[in-house]
Protein backbone atom coordinates (compact mmCIF):
# COMPACT_ATOMS: atom_id res chain seq x y z
CA UNK A 1 0.00 0.00 0.00
CA UNK A 2 1.29 3.72 -0.94
CA UNK A 3 2.35 5.96 1.82
CA UNK A 4 3.11 3.27 4.44
CA UNK A 5 6.94 3.38 5.61
CA UNK A 6 8.74 0.29 5.83
CA UNK A 7 10.96 0.26 8.83
CA UNK A 8 11.42 -3.57 9.73
CA UNK A 9 14.56 -4.56 8.32
CA UNK A 10 15.13 -7.93 9.56
CA UNK A 11 14.61 -11.29 7.28
CA UNK A 12 10.36 -11.47 7.31
CA UNK A 13 8.90 -15.07 7.28
CA UNK A 14 5.54 -15.81 5.72
CA UNK A 15 3.82 -19.53 6.11
CA UNK A 16 0.69 -20.60 4.73
CA UNK A 17 0.50 -19.74 1.18
CA UNK A 18 -3.52 -19.96 0.70
CA UNK A 19 -6.15 -18.07 -0.23
CA UNK A 20 -5.56 -14.31 1.41
CA UNK A 21 -1.85 -15.86 2.52
CA UNK A 22 -0.83 -15.71 -1.53
CA UNK A 23 -2.22 -12.16 -1.71
CA UNK A 24 -0.49 -11.13 1.43
CA UNK A 25 2.99 -12.81 0.16
CA UNK A 26 2.59 -10.38 -2.84
CA UNK A 27 2.02 -7.29 -1.01
CA UNK A 28 4.50 -7.99 1.36
CA UNK A 29 7.28 -8.73 -1.42
CA UNK A 30 6.75 -5.43 -3.24
CA UNK A 31 7.96 -3.46 0.00
CA UNK A 32 10.34 -6.10 1.66
CA UNK A 33 12.75 -7.40 -0.21
CA UNK A 34 14.09 -9.62 2.41
CA UNK A 35 11.11 -12.06 2.45
CA UNK A 36 11.15 -15.82 2.62
CA UNK A 37 8.14 -17.63 2.11
CA UNK A 38 7.54 -21.67 3.32
CA UNK A 39 6.38 -24.48 0.66
CA UNK A 40 6.14 -26.67 3.27
CA UNK A 41 2.75 -27.69 2.84
CA UNK A 42 2.32 -29.76 -0.53
CA UNK A 43 -1.25 -28.19 -1.51
CA UNK A 44 0.64 -24.94 -1.62
CA UNK A 45 1.92 -23.74 -4.88
CA UNK A 46 4.53 -20.95 -4.96
CA UNK A 47 5.21 -18.39 -7.27
CA UNK A 48 8.89 -18.61 -7.59
CA UNK A 49 9.91 -16.10 -9.76
CA UNK A 50 8.47 -13.83 -7.43
CA UNK A 51 11.07 -11.57 -5.50
CA UNK A 52 11.09 -13.72 -2.31
CA UNK A 53 13.05 -16.53 -0.87
CA UNK A 54 11.61 -20.26 -0.76
CA UNK A 55 12.27 -22.48 1.99
CA UNK A 56 10.92 -25.68 3.10
CA UNK A 57 9.58 -26.21 6.65
CA UNK A 58 8.60 -23.90 9.19
CA UNK A 59 11.92 -24.66 11.62
CA UNK A 60 13.76 -23.46 8.18
CA UNK A 61 12.17 -20.54 7.85
CA UNK A 62 12.28 -19.95 11.93
CA UNK A 63 15.92 -20.67 11.70
CA UNK A 64 16.69 -17.82 9.05
CA UNK A 65 14.10 -15.01 9.83
CA UNK A 66 13.99 -13.06 12.94
CA UNK A 67 9.72 -12.67 12.37
CA UNK A 68 7.12 -14.87 10.76
CA UNK A 69 3.75 -14.30 10.18
CA UNK A 70 1.27 -17.54 9.51
CA UNK A 71 -2.11 -17.64 8.03
CA UNK A 72 -4.08 -20.53 8.57
CA UNK A 73 -7.41 -22.06 7.76
CA UNK A 74 -7.91 -23.91 10.81
CA UNK A 75 -6.09 -24.37 14.39
CA UNK A 76 -4.71 -27.69 13.97
CA UNK A 77 -2.10 -26.67 10.84
CA UNK A 78 -1.54 -23.70 12.82
CA UNK A 79 -0.68 -25.76 15.90
CA UNK A 80 1.52 -27.76 13.40
CA UNK A 81 3.56 -24.81 12.39
CA UNK A 82 4.32 -23.45 14.95
CA UNK A 83 4.67 -25.51 17.69
CA UNK A 84 5.35 -29.33 15.67
CA UNK A 85 8.15 -31.56 15.65
CA UNK A 86 9.76 -29.45 13.19
CA UNK A 87 7.52 -26.05 13.76
CA UNK A 88 8.49 -22.43 14.19
CA UNK A 89 9.34 -22.89 17.89
CA UNK A 90 12.32 -25.09 16.96
CA UNK A 91 14.10 -22.45 15.08
CA UNK A 92 17.19 -20.71 16.38
CA UNK A 93 16.49 -17.16 15.19
CA UNK A 94 12.56 -16.29 15.65
CA UNK A 95 11.95 -13.42 18.22
CA UNK A 96 8.66 -13.13 16.81
CA UNK A 97 5.36 -14.84 15.52
CA UNK A 98 2.22 -12.58 14.24
CA UNK A 99 -0.55 -15.03 13.95
CA UNK A 100 -2.78 -13.99 11.19
CA UNK A 101 -5.64 -17.08 11.25
CA UNK A 102 -8.92 -16.52 13.09
CA UNK A 103 -8.93 -19.53 15.63
CA UNK A 104 -10.17 -19.79 18.70
CA UNK A 105 -8.90 -18.46 22.24
CA UNK A 106 -7.43 -21.68 23.52
CA UNK A 107 -5.31 -22.27 20.42
CA UNK A 108 -3.92 -18.54 21.03
CA UNK A 109 -3.20 -18.64 24.44
CA UNK A 110 -1.66 -22.03 23.98
CA UNK A 111 0.62 -21.12 21.18
CA UNK A 112 1.52 -18.05 23.11
CA UNK A 113 2.41 -19.18 26.28
CA UNK A 114 4.94 -22.00 24.59
CA UNK A 115 6.76 -19.28 22.60
CA UNK A 116 7.27 -16.96 25.70
CA UNK A 117 8.83 -19.98 27.21
CA UNK A 118 11.27 -20.11 24.83
CA UNK A 119 11.77 -15.95 24.79
CA UNK A 120 9.67 -15.49 21.49
CA UNK A 121 7.10 -12.51 21.21
CA UNK A 122 3.13 -13.90 19.90
CA UNK A 123 1.22 -11.01 18.09
CA UNK A 124 -2.38 -12.26 17.66
CA UNK A 125 -3.83 -10.96 15.11
CA UNK A 126 -6.40 -11.95 12.91
CA UNK A 127 -7.67 -10.90 9.63
CA UNK A 128 -10.96 -9.91 8.05
CA UNK A 129 -11.43 -10.00 4.63
CA UNK A 130 -13.67 -10.16 1.06
CA UNK A 131 -12.55 -10.66 -2.30
CA UNK A 132 -12.29 -7.61 -3.12
CA UNK A 133 -9.87 -6.64 -0.20
CA UNK A 134 -7.34 -9.06 -1.59
CA UNK A 135 -5.77 -7.16 -4.32
CA UNK A 136 -6.46 -3.83 -3.16
CA UNK A 137 -5.06 -4.64 0.24
CA UNK A 138 -7.12 -3.82 1.82
CA UNK A 139 -7.80 -6.48 4.96
CA UNK A 140 -8.97 -5.24 8.48
CA UNK A 141 -7.01 -7.03 11.60
CA UNK A 142 -7.77 -7.08 15.21
CA UNK A 143 -4.37 -7.69 17.52
CA UNK A 144 -3.57 -8.47 20.88
CA UNK A 145 -0.65 -9.02 22.23
CA UNK A 146 2.44 -7.03 23.91
CA UNK A 147 1.78 -3.10 23.16
CA UNK A 148 5.57 -2.30 21.96
CA UNK A 149 5.64 -5.07 19.56
CA UNK A 150 2.36 -4.18 17.97
CA UNK A 151 3.89 -0.56 17.50
CA UNK A 152 6.77 -2.08 15.88
CA UNK A 153 5.43 -4.04 13.60
CA UNK A 154 2.22 -1.91 12.52
CA UNK A 155 3.91 -0.94 9.76
CA UNK A 156 4.62 -4.36 8.61
CA UNK A 157 0.24 -4.96 8.98
CA UNK A 158 -0.59 -2.06 7.35
CA UNK A 159 1.17 -3.49 4.48
CA UNK A 160 -1.50 -5.64 3.45
CA UNK A 161 -4.29 -3.91 6.18
CA UNK A 162 -6.37 -0.82 5.41
CA UNK A 163 -7.43 -0.82 9.47
CA UNK A 164 -5.54 -2.76 12.34
CA UNK A 165 -6.95 -2.36 15.29
CA UNK A 166 -5.13 -2.52 18.54
CA UNK A 167 -7.19 -4.31 21.06
CA UNK A 168 -5.18 -5.60 24.37
CA UNK A 169 -2.32 -7.49 25.66
CA UNK A 170 -4.40 -10.87 26.13
CA UNK A 171 -3.76 -13.23 24.09
CA UNK A 172 -7.02 -14.48 22.16
CA UNK A 173 -8.74 -11.35 23.02
CA UNK A 174 -8.48 -10.48 19.38
CA UNK A 175 -9.71 -14.00 18.23
CA UNK A 176 -12.88 -13.14 20.28
CA UNK A 177 -13.20 -9.29 19.14
CA UNK A 178 -13.38 -11.04 15.43
CA UNK A 179 -16.08 -13.42 16.35
CA UNK A 180 -18.29 -10.74 17.84
CA UNK A 181 -17.65 -8.51 14.66
CA UNK A 182 -19.01 -11.59 12.73
CA UNK A 183 -21.79 -12.54 15.12
CA UNK A 184 -23.17 -9.00 14.80
CA UNK A 185 -22.77 -9.25 10.86
CA UNK A 186 -24.30 -12.68 10.77
CA UNK A 187 -27.25 -11.39 13.02
CA UNK A 188 -27.61 -7.97 10.50
CA UNK A 189 -27.70 -9.93 7.45
CA UNK A 190 -30.54 -12.47 9.09
CA UNK A 191 -33.29 -9.81 9.99
CA UNK A 192 -32.83 -7.57 7.13
CA UNK A 193 -32.98 -10.80 4.90
CA UNK A 194 -36.42 -11.52 7.37
CA UNK A 195 -38.07 -7.69 7.24
CA UNK A 196 -37.11 -7.58 3.56
CA UNK A 197 -39.04 -11.13 2.93
CA UNK A 198 -41.84 -9.99 4.77
CA UNK A 199 -42.23 -6.98 2.91
CA UNK A 200 -42.18 -8.48 -0.48
CA UNK A 201 -44.42 -11.20 0.93
CA UNK A 202 -46.68 -8.00 1.38
CA UNK A 203 -46.15 -6.95 -1.96
CA UNK A 204 -43.73 -4.10 -1.37
CA UNK A 205 -41.14 -3.00 -3.75
CA UNK A 206 -37.46 -4.14 -1.92
CA UNK A 207 -35.63 -1.50 -3.26
CA UNK A 208 -38.42 1.10 -2.12
CA UNK A 209 -37.90 -1.05 1.18
CA UNK A 210 -33.98 -0.44 1.80
CA UNK A 211 -34.49 2.86 0.69
CA UNK A 212 -36.16 3.66 3.93
CA UNK A 213 -34.30 1.42 5.83
CA UNK A 214 -31.26 3.56 5.05
CA UNK A 215 -32.69 6.86 5.38
CA UNK A 216 -33.80 5.57 8.82
CA UNK A 217 -31.45 5.98 11.46
CA UNK A 218 -33.49 3.73 13.82
CA UNK A 219 -33.02 1.04 11.16
CA UNK A 220 -29.83 1.19 9.64
CA UNK A 221 -27.69 -1.55 9.68
CA UNK A 222 -24.18 -0.61 8.15
CA UNK A 223 -23.63 -2.13 4.97
CA UNK A 224 -26.23 -4.95 5.22
CA UNK A 225 -29.00 -2.54 3.69
CA UNK A 226 -26.71 0.00 1.61
CA UNK A 227 -24.60 -2.29 0.01
CA UNK A 228 -24.96 -6.48 0.55
CA UNK A 229 -28.79 -6.02 -0.55
CA UNK A 230 -28.42 -3.28 -3.44
CA UNK A 231 -25.41 -4.11 -5.04
CA UNK A 232 -25.41 -8.02 -4.76
CA UNK A 233 -29.17 -9.46 -3.39
CA UNK A 234 -31.39 -6.78 -5.78
CA UNK A 235 -28.86 -7.68 -8.65
CA UNK A 236 -28.91 -11.33 -8.69
CA UNK A 237 -24.50 -10.83 -8.30
CA UNK A 238 -24.34 -12.46 -4.84
CA UNK A 239 -20.73 -12.15 -4.58
CA UNK A 240 -19.74 -9.96 -1.35
CA UNK A 241 -16.92 -12.34 -0.84
CA UNK A 242 -17.17 -13.93 1.82
CA UNK A 243 -19.29 -17.52 2.74
CA UNK A 244 -22.02 -18.60 5.22
CA UNK A 245 -19.87 -20.95 6.62
CA UNK A 246 -17.24 -18.44 7.41
CA UNK A 247 -19.46 -16.16 9.24
CA UNK A 248 -21.25 -19.77 10.75
CA UNK A 249 -18.18 -20.54 12.55
CA UNK A 250 -17.40 -17.14 13.92
CA UNK A 251 -21.24 -17.23 15.70
CA UNK A 252 -20.68 -20.65 17.25
CA UNK A 253 -17.21 -19.33 18.54
CA UNK A 254 -18.63 -16.31 20.13
CA UNK A 255 -21.65 -18.14 21.67
CA UNK A 256 -19.34 -20.67 22.94
CA UNK A 257 -16.82 -17.19 24.47
CA UNK A 258 -21.38 -16.78 25.95
CA UNK A 259 -21.51 -20.25 27.52
CA UNK A 260 -17.60 -20.17 29.31
CA UNK A 261 -18.52 -16.82 30.64
CA UNK A 262 -21.87 -17.94 31.59
CA UNK A 263 -23.76 -15.63 29.93
CA UNK A 264 -27.04 -16.63 27.69
CA UNK A 265 -26.80 -15.47 24.36
CA UNK A 266 -30.50 -15.89 23.30
CA UNK A 267 -30.35 -14.22 20.15
CA UNK A 268 -26.79 -15.32 19.67
CA UNK A 269 -28.00 -19.22 20.22
CA UNK A 270 -30.98 -18.23 17.72
CA UNK A 271 -28.49 -16.56 15.31
CA UNK A 272 -26.24 -19.74 15.54
CA UNK A 273 -29.52 -22.52 15.24
CA UNK A 274 -30.35 -20.08 12.08
CA UNK A 275 -26.69 -20.56 10.80
CA UNK A 276 -26.59 -23.65 11.06
CA UNK A 277 -30.34 -25.30 9.66
CA UNK A 278 -29.36 -23.08 6.28
CA UNK A 279 -25.65 -24.89 5.86
CA UNK A 280 -28.41 -27.98 6.15
CA UNK A 281 -30.21 -26.63 3.52
CA UNK A 282 -27.21 -26.59 0.58
CA UNK A 283 -25.80 -23.63 1.38
CA UNK A 284 -21.97 -24.58 2.82
CA UNK A 285 -19.59 -22.21 0.95
CA UNK A 286 -22.03 -20.20 -0.61
CA UNK A 287 -21.82 -16.44 -0.21
CA UNK A 288 -22.90 -14.71 2.62
CA UNK A 289 -25.95 -12.58 0.68
CA UNK A 290 -27.34 -16.35 -0.72
CA UNK A 291 -28.69 -16.18 3.00
CA UNK A 292 -31.49 -14.28 1.35
CA UNK A 293 -32.03 -17.03 -1.06
CA UNK A 294 -32.81 -19.25 2.12
CA UNK A 295 -35.82 -16.51 2.76
CA UNK A 296 -36.95 -16.75 -0.90
CA UNK A 297 -37.10 -20.44 -0.50
CA UNK A 298 -39.60 -20.30 3.04
CA UNK A 299 -41.65 -17.53 1.53
CA UNK A 300 -42.18 -18.65 -1.93
CA UNK A 301 -40.98 -15.13 -3.38
CA UNK A 302 -38.34 -13.32 -4.90
CA UNK A 303 -36.31 -10.30 -3.99
CA UNK A 304 -36.34 -8.36 -7.15
CA UNK A 305 -37.10 -4.94 -7.71
CA UNK A 306 -39.96 -3.76 -10.20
Amino acid sequence: MSGIKCVYEGNLGFIGVKGAGSAMVRLLSEQYSNLYVSDYDSETEIDKDNDFIVTHSPVEIADACDTVLVYFHNPVDLTDAVLGNNGLIKGKKLKTCINLSTTDVKTSTSISSRLSGVNVDFLDSPVKWKESDLEAGTMTAMVSGSKSVFEQFFPVLRTFCKNVFYIDEEAGHAQIVKALHNLMAATSMAITSEAVILGVKAGIDPKRLLNVFIESPGAHLGNVVDSKFPNEILTRNFNWGATINIYNDDVKRAVDYADEAGIDLKLGKAVRELYATVLSHGYMDQDITRLACYYEQMAGAKILPR
